[in-house]
This record gives C-alpha cells, sequence and structure tokens, in this order.
C-alpha cells in the first residue's frame, strides 16, 4: 500500500504531514534532508511478511540475471 503525504509545515524538529482524512507527525530527521513544505511524499507501508517476500523475489531477480538464467 501507498500513501502520498504532503509537508504542510515544520515546527520545529517535527513535520506535519497531512493527506485525505488524517494528520502525522513525523520527527524531521526521518525524512529527505533536502524536504520542504508543500512537498508530496511516497510512504510504502507493508507487512512484515510481505517486504520479505518482495526482497527475495528481488535477490532471486538479481541472481538469475548475473548467472543468465532463463525462468
Amino acid at each position: 500500500m501507498e500513501i502520498i503525504l504532503i509537508i504542510d509545515r515544520i515546527e520545529g524538529e517535527m513535520a506535519v504531514l497531512k493527506a485525505e482524512g488524517f494528520t502525522i507527525n513525523w520527527p524531521i530527521n526521518k525524512l529527505p534532508k533536502e524536504v520542504r513544505e508543500g512537498q508530496a511524499l511516497n510512504f510504502q507501508i507493508a507487512t512484515k511478511e510481505e517486504a520479505e517476500m518482495k526482497n527475495k523475489k528481488l535477490a532471486k531477480d538479481l541472481l538469475n540475471e548475473i548467472l543468465n538464467v532463463k525462468e
């Protein structure tokens, strides 16, 4: 799942991120250094299992490409 959040404002060390129907306060030091007010951010949310499966597939695809294996 992906969510687009807009940086509404920066208050001290926190960024106020807004989307339809909700607001999140997020530490600035956990965002890219070049962020600014009004900028859109793409957050990807996945369960641990989904992320692991995605990473395993990526690793397998890279190995197949390196070894020139056709599936």
